[in-house]
């Protein structure tokens, strides 16, 4: 069981991890303090909590110099081009509970797919997300366990 919607629910669930076109959005969003609760009936054996965050496919976060965002290679930057950033809709801080007890904890996220290995039974988990990389809110395409 989720604390989500069943509509969220079958989103993060579909097997898609990226918008599905232009004008079709495929994820969540959550906002600083939001957080993501999976239950069970009895406790689970869980191996790794693998999450797929938007790594802002349009680069409107990442950088605003346009020649960056249509040709995304090393090759393409020139001198005058500032560094790009990490992605806005990229959570900077969340914590991994299990039963009410911290096991993972970070500060300084930068990646859009994490993988965290848990390696643990339980009968819930929970992660509760903290800043952002400068968006208001996160993007979440999936969240499961393997």
């Amino acid at each position: 069981m989720l604390n989500i919607s069943d509509e969220e629910r079958e989103v993060l669930f579909n097997g898609v991890e990226r918008p599905r076109d232009e004008k079709t959005e495929n994820g969540i969003y959550l906002g600083e303090g939001d957080t993501l609760t999976f239950k069970y009936d009895a406790p689970e054996s869980i191996g790794l909590l693998r999450m797929q965050f938007d790594p802002d496919y349009s680069r409107d976060s990442v950088t605003e110099n346009r020649e960056i965002k249509l040709f995304a290679m090393k090759i393409n930057t020139g001198f005058d081009f500032k560094p790009v950033k990490v992605a806005g809709t990229i959570p900077k801080e969340f914590t991994v509970y299990a039963d009410g007890k911290e096991i993972f904890s970070t500060a300084d996220n930068y990646r859009s797919f994490v993988k965290i290995p848990l390696n643990l039974s339980a009968k819930e988990i929970s992660v509760k997300f903290g800043a952002t990389n400068g968006a208001e809110k996160i993007h979440l395409f999936a969240a499961d366990f393997i």
